[in-house]
């Protein structure tokens, strides 16, 4: 008899996270996973499954998602649990040293860096480019990047040369450091995840076991609050989409 919660907070797409956003997100979702095990299972107990990673949805949508499970904490109970926990992270990452930043850095670059075990791996890995390439029109046709994951890599590789003419949202660099990265960090925290921050965009998902489904029948009609598919229908039908556009 479980309660669940996934928080999935939307970060963008691939044409406005670009590389840079992209390779901040995977870093974010990395450093995440260890912060939120340690404080939300370990110390406080909440639940066998703790997770959290970035993700990417149906459109080249991208976000990250932090996932609780539990059978001694109702949903909303994990709700509170988890934003208390993002405030925290975002302490943590202010205080994070430079040394830390590069090393984790450096295993998500060694991550992506690493070669495909069986020819089906890199078939799938292509296809997967090809298939996502946007070609809808002539004014937006453009050739797959299959060396996309590469180009991620080096957003985070110390001492790889900084790109100056992109509209990324990150200050310009001529040489990657650990402090650099810290930096980037923390901005893209402040601008998606933080409580009150100008672009967050979240929904929690809620799944009540049968102790709670009370809890669940209250929640029915209440502002804000999805209880069947006709009412996720009704708000996608005023809400916009992310522009179908080439990455640069």
């Amino acid at each position: 008899d479980n309660n669940a919660v996934e928080f999935m907070l939307q970060m963008g797409c691939d044409h406005t996270l670009q590389l840079s956003g992209t390779a901040i997100l995977i870093l974010l979702g990395h450093l995440g996973q260890s912060s939120a095990f340690e404080q939300l299972r370990t110390k406080e107990q909440l639940g066998y499954i703790v997770g959290v990673g970035s993700r990417r949805t149906a459109g080249r949508g991208q976000g990250m998602s932090v996932v609780v499970q539990s059978s001694t904490h109702a949903p909303e109970q994990l709700q509170e649990r988890i934003e208390a926990w993002l405030i925290q992270f975002r302490e943590e990452l202010e205080n994070m040293t430079e040394d830390r930043i590069q090393d984790e850095a450096s295993s998500i670059v060694a991550m992506l860096s690493k070669r495909d075990v069986k020819q089906s791996d890199e078939i799938n890995r292509f296809w997967g480019v090809i298939s996502g390439t946007v070609s809808d029109t002539d004014a937006l046709r453009q050739r797959p990047v299959f060396d996309r994951i590469e180009k991620v890599a080096d957003e985070l590789r110390i001492g790889a040369s900084g790109f100056d003419d992109r509209d990324d949202g990150f200050p310009e660099t001529s040489k990657n450091t650990a402090a650099d990265i810290k930096n980037k960090l923390l901005i893209f925290f402040d601008r998606f995840v933080a409580a009150g921050a100008p672009e967050r965009r979240g929904i929690y998902t809620c799944i009540y076991g049968r102790s709670s489904m009370d809890l669940q029948k209250v929640n029915v009609g209440t502002l804000g609050v999805l209880s069947s598919n006709e009412d996720v229908r009704h708000l996608k039908s005023f809400m916009s989409t992310w522009p179908t556009a080439p990455m640069k």
